[in-house]
């Protein structure tokens, strides 16, 4: 299988569907979307599932969240890079189940767990940064704000759909 593998160009037009850009940002479609491929492209080399992508964006995603609590320069740094390689993930674990046809709603599910953990986390993380720097309360405020606001769009979206 592995030498069967098309080249990024091919990859892309196979993995990279306009459907699974729908709600890509920009920053999603000309930054994450042109990495990701690279990615996905070393994981369908392995017997690695996108079920098993996911979980490891959910370990980078808590990774980098208790990086931004530890509230010093280079964790908050070293935090940053980890959410760019989350992000990343994130796009790379849908790819990987286009490209092996293994898409499923077990695979949806897990996916919108993960972000339902990892995101929420990481503004939490943040504000415990922001406090341990300033310490200023509103840090907690706006941090465990943004979380259950994050939270109530989700559930918003769910019930729509």
């Amino acid at each position: 299988m592995a030498s069967k593998i098309p080249p990024i160009g091919e990859l892309r037009k196979i993995c990279q569907t306009p459907e699974s850009a729908l709600h890509d940002s920009w920053y999603g479609s000309h930054v994450i979307r042109k990495v990701s491929i690279y990615l996905t492209k070393l994981f369908i080399y392995t017997p690695i599932s996108a079920n098993q992508v996911t979980l490891l964006m959910l370990l980078v995603g808590v990774i980098a969240g208790t990086s931004f609590i530890l509230g010093k320069h280079w964790y908050s740094i070293i935090g940053a890079m980890l959410l760019q390689l989350m992000y990343v993930l994130d796009a790379t674990d849908g790819e990987v189940a286009r490209y092996k046809g293994i898409s499923s709603l077990r695979g949806v599910y897990l996916d919108r767990l993960c972000h339902n953990i990892t995101y929420p986390y990481i503004f939490v993380g943040i504000s415990f940064g922001v406090y341990a720097n300033f310490h200023d309360v509103r840090a907690f405020i706006f941090g465990f704000s943004a979380s259950l606001f994050l939270l109530l769009m989700w559930l918003v979206e769910l019930e729509k759909s």
